[in-house]
This record gives C-alpha cells, sequence and structure tokens, in this order.
C-alpha cells in the first residue's frame, strides 16, 4: 500500500505496458517505442511545469493554449533567426505566464477560472490570427535542432531525461521545492511556518511552467 501510494503513478505506467505488450505484438518494436517517445517528449515537458503547479495547489487548464502561442509566434518569428523565434516564443509564453500568474495572486481570482478564461481566448486568438491554418516554410535549422530527424529525437529525448532528472532532484534537495511542497500541502500553515510569502510562491512557479512551456515547442 505504501509503494502505491508513493509511486501510484509509476505503478500505473508498468501495469500499462504490460497490458500493452500481452494485446499488442507491435508494442515493444523499435518503430512503436520510437513514436512513442517522439511524441510525448513535448507533453513530458509540459508536466515537468505542471507538476510544480500542481504541487504549490494550483492548477493551468490555459496550458495547452499558451504552448501553442508560443509555438506560433516562434515560427512566425523563424525566417528572421533562430534566436529571435526563440527569444520570442519565450517572450510570449513568459508575458502571458505572469499575466495569469499577477490575476491568481494579485487580483485574487481562482486559478481554475484564469485560466479556463486564457485557454478560451488564446485559443480564438490562434484561430483568428492564423486562419486555422498551420505555419509552414520554417528554415531547415529551425526544425530537429538542423541535425535531422533521427538524430533530434535522440537529442530530445536524452534532453528530456535530464531534465527530469534535475527537477526532480530540485524538489527534493532544493529550499524552493521543499517549499513548493509546503505551500500545495497548507499554504495557511506554511505561512505561519515563516515561509516566503505564497503569491510569491506562486509566482516564481508561473515562471517555471512558462519555460518550460516553451522548451516543450522549442524541442
Amino acid at each position: 500500500m505504501r509503494l502505491l501510494r508513493r509511486s501510484g503513478a509509476l505503478v500505473a505506467l508498468i501495469v500499462a505496458c504490460i497490458v500493452g505488450v500481452a494485446r499488442y505484438e507491435a508494442f515493444l518494436t523499435i518503430e512503436n517505442l520510437s513514436n512513442v517517445l517522439r511524441q510525448n517528449s513535448m507533453l513530458g515537458f509540459v508536466a515537468l511545469g505542471m507538476t510544480f503547479v500542481i504541487l504549490s495547489g494550483g492548477i493551468d487548464l490555459s496550458v495547452g493554449a499558451l504552448l501553442a502561442v508560443a509555438g506560433v509566434v516562434a515560427a512566425m518569428l523563424a525566417s528572421h533567426g533562430a534566436v529571435i523565434a526563440i527569444v520570442g516564443g519565450i517572450g510570449a509564453a513568459t508575458l502571458l505566464g505572469v499575466l495569469n500568474g499577477l490575476l491568481i495572486t494579485k487580483a485574487r481570482i481562482q486559478p481554475f477560472i484564469v485560466t479556463l478564461a486564457m485557454l478560451v481566448m488564446w485559443r480564438d486568438a490562434l484561430r483568428w490570427t492564423t486562419e486555422g491554418a498551420w505555419v509552414q516554410g520554417l528554415p531547415e535549422n529551425f526544425q530537429w535542432f538542423g541535425l535531422g530527424q533521427s538524430t533530434g529525437e535522440i537529442l530530445i529525448f536524452a534532453i528530456s531525461l535530464v531534465l527530469f532528472a534535475v527537477f526532480a532532484w530540485s524538489l527534493r534537495n532544493l529550499v524552493i521545492g521543499r517549499t513548493i511542497y509546503a505551500v500545495g500541502s497548507d499554504a495557511e500553515a506554511a505561512r505561519l511556518a515563516g515561509i516566503t510569502p505564497v503569491t510569491d510562491i506562486n509566482s516564481r512557479v508561473t515562471g517555471a511552467e512558462t519555460s518550460c512551456k516553451y522548451t516543450a515547442y522549442g524541442i
């Protein structure tokens, strides 16, 4: 029971893999595993940011919309160079994430309401801007780090593993990580214990999440 409480998600993943192996002959093929890793690496980066948000007691329903905004901005700026595209994407995600954070921590609006409104607003704004079409004509060096798809996929997976390890270590060993756990468990108790103001922690968490959103698109 203790294992299920502490590692329930890992146990569920193992069970899902066992069922997949038993049900589908192609489940363990190189092609299928490569496809799963490629399609889920981006979601893994988003999940890293969302982990911080959920642990701090918050929620973000706009994560997909803001990820799309960062991607479209970067793609539209790609013709001006990779550096400008990266800065533009990061800037867009950061500004919108900060707006979310300010509305939640300063205006005292519930995260569910703020992020749901942002989801609808930015999704429709993107649909109007792009007219529902893909942004095309991206430079070769903007895709897969300019290394080709096969090498790019391997590099993305390697970066994923490194970032997961860094984030896991940070949550367990750094002050900010333990503080996030404390605030998410009981914000009032954390405040009485002299921990950094909850609004400050939420702002930092929002910044970490927006960085993960753009990283997810960028790679």
